[in-house]
This record gives structure tokens, sequence and C-alpha cells, in this order.
């Protein structure tokens, strides 16, 4: 059975009743993130990001290459071109073409340059070895990109890192929840006051022809 972290464990065993049963959905899949990489998530402001990245690179890239996935080309090409890595970068994506790709893998694998900022067309059936960093400029859309996109480093026993910078974009939806949820709440609080008002009227509008008929 896969196990859970210790912490995990603990709370679960705290707040769960004494009979309850842990499902693995994973079991002996090969869907699953090598043990070989540790996984760190950094959450960083959008506008933040291209100065974390470069941060990140330079304190747990090591010695060897450095994968950073994007979501977009548009991204993968303001990456590349940051003047903080842009003098050690190259660009890798579907609207470059083939010959041209093939020169930037292969003097990617030559370790002519350290960092290489790609789309998903590196992150399958890519075969580099010594990759020491994978960064993923953004959460990617499916759990099974990021097992492939991680999977990039730590290969063949190899010990490696694969770093998940979170944007703003993530926080801004829970940010938007939050506030709906707020206005919500205070749109059902005016309009129980309405109602509180208006049943006020209309009992002192009977008690007011009340009075008249008795006088």
């Amino acid at each position: 059975m896969w196990l859970l972290l210790n912490a995990v464990q603990s709370i679960s065993k705290k707040y769960f009743r004494s009979d309850y049963q842990t499902i693995d959905l994973v079991g002996r899949s090969t869907a699953q993130a090598s043990t070989n990489v540790t996984h760190f998530a950094i959450p960083c402001h959008w506008s933040e990001r291209k100065s974390v990245l470069a941060d990140v690179v330079l304190v747990y890239g090591g010695v060897g290459p450095t994968i950073v996935f994007t979501e977009t080309k548009k991204e993968a090409n303001e990456l590349a071109t940051d003047s903080t890595i842009a003098s050690d970068c190259q660009v890798l994506h579907g609207d470059i073409a083939q010959s041209q790709r093939e020169i930037t893998l292969r003097s990617f694998r030559e370790r002519k340059f350290k960092v290489l900022v790609a789309t998903d067309v590196a992150a399958r059936g890519l075969d580099i070895k010594g990759v020491d960093l994978v960064i993923q400029a953004e959460p990617p859309r499916d759990h099974e990109t990021y097992i492939h996109r991680s999977g990039r480093t730590g290969r063949a026993g190899a010990k490696g890192g694969s770093t998940l910078c979170l944007s703003l974009f993530c926080c801004l939806f829970v940010c938007a929840a939050l506030l709906c949820t707020v206005l919500l709440f205070f749109l059902l609080c005016f309009a129980l006051l309405c109602c509180a008002l208006l049943c006020s009227a209309l009992l002192c509008s009977a008690l007011l022809q009340l009075c008249v008929c008795g006088l």
C-alpha cells in the first residue's frame, strides 16, 4: 500500500473514524512521480516570476542543465528572452523549425547553454541525460503532464529536483471565490434587512388602521 506522509496519517487518525480505510488510486501504476526527484512548490506573483526563476536556477540548478516548461509558446519566448537568464538560455516550441530544434537540442546535450525553456514539445519522448532541475513556470493542466515533465530529471537513479512556481493566476481564482462569497453574504443580509423593514412598515400600517377604526 502507498504510504501517506506521517503528518497526513496523524491528521487522518485524529478526525476519521477508527474503521476508516485508505484507497490507493495509484498502486503499481507507472503514472506516478519518480522517488528520485525532490519536489518544491514556490508561490510567486506573476510580475516577479522571471526574477524568481533566475534565483531558482542559481540555487537549485547545480552544475547540470535545467529545463523550464511553460504552457504557451508566447510565455516560453518571454521567459527565454528575459535579461536575467537570456545569456545562457534557448527556447524550444512548435513554432520553431525542425532543423533549428535539432540544433538547439544538440547544443543543450553538449552543455553549450544551461537553460532550455520549452513547451510540451520537449516533455514527452525527450531523453537528455544529466538534467539537474525541472521548473514548471505554472501548474500544468493535469497530473500526467506534471509527471512527464518532472520525469526529465532524476533519470537512471540520479537525484534531481522538480520545482513548481505557482503564478498569481491560481491565487486570483481563490480570492475571487472568497470575494463572491463575502458579497453574497452582504447581499443576503441586505435582503433580510429589507424584508424586516417591509414587515415593520406593514405592521405599523395595520396598527394605524386599527387605531383609526377604534376612534
